[in-house]
């Protein structure tokens, strides 16, 4: 026994999913599905996703909200979503976050709308049902979010970039790899740097990929080559299946 401890134990399998303070309020499953439940009192909210990671130590729900798609561009729409990732191990908080999903090429992710500042986080202490009533009147703030996305979208899908832009882009977001000292840079570093910096600039070129003329050379296409190749193409998991894909989304939810 740890004073001022314990452990999150399931029911079910009687595993120990992590050790928590003594403070500390469960937040279970059900409680949020019907928290996402109430935010649509006519019951047109719908669940794209329920699944559960590290043997049940996380759980993420992604619902889809009822307003209609955001079109960025000519055949291409953003669907408007809220993302509930909660912890039973102590690692983090109960979140919500406004989330935009690409229709046309299913890349799924997650939408860094103006920084973190419309997630919505519930922590593990007190009275969890009064602060869930209290993240109600921040939720209607995801609309904001989601306006400005499409609005920032529709902006870069209607200006055009140019190669040296795309290089310089490129090269903030991946910058080339510096020398220290007189240790030289191994081929590997080099290697993985070149073929990142290939990933993106081969899904931006890729009419296979990227074949909606509304917005081809743009830099909204540009940002979706990025998104494309972080979230798909980078990815190297050990693992089975499920460990795999358990890793990929907790980076993509949470990098």
């Amino acid at each position: 026994k740890v004073e001022g401890h314990r452990a999150n134990v399931r029911q079910d399998i009687r595993s120990t999913l992590g050790i928590v303070g003594g403070r500390y309020e469960v937040i279970q499953n059900r409680d949020c599905f019907k928290f996402l439940d109430s935010l649509c009192q006519d019951n047109v909210i719908r669940y794209e996703s329920a699944f559960s990671m590290n043997g049940g130590a996380q759980i993420a729900l992604l619902a889809r909200m009822p307003q209609e798609c955001d079109e960025i561009a000519e055949g291409d729409e953003s669907l408007r979503y809220v993302l509930c990732h909660n912890t039973h191990d102590g690692s983090g908080n109960l979140t919500l976050t406004p989330t935009s999903v690409r229709v046309v090429c299913a890349n799924t992710v997650r939408a860094a709308i103006s920084g973190s500042r419309f997630n919505v986080r519930i922590r593990h202490s007190g009275d969890i049902n009064e602060k869930f009533e209290d993240a109600k009147q921040y939720l209607s703030q995801f609309n904001q979010a989601f306006t400005l996305f499409r609005d920032h979208g529709r902006k870069l899908a209607t200006q055009q970039v140019s190669g040296d832009a795309v290089a310089a882009y490129l090269e903030a977001l991946f910058p080339s790899p510096i020398k220290k000292g007189d240790k030289e840079l191994s081929q590997t570093v080099l290697k993985n740097h070149k073929a990142k910096v290939d990933q993106v600039t081969g899904n931006f070129r890729d009419d296979a990929k990227n074949n909606l003329p509304s917005i081809k050379g743009s830099w909204w296409s540009l940002f979706n080559a990025v998104t494309q190749a972080v979230d798909h193409d980078f990815g190297k998991y050990r693992g089975n299946d499920a460990e795999k894909a358990e890793r990929r989304f907790d980076e993509i939810s949470t990098g």
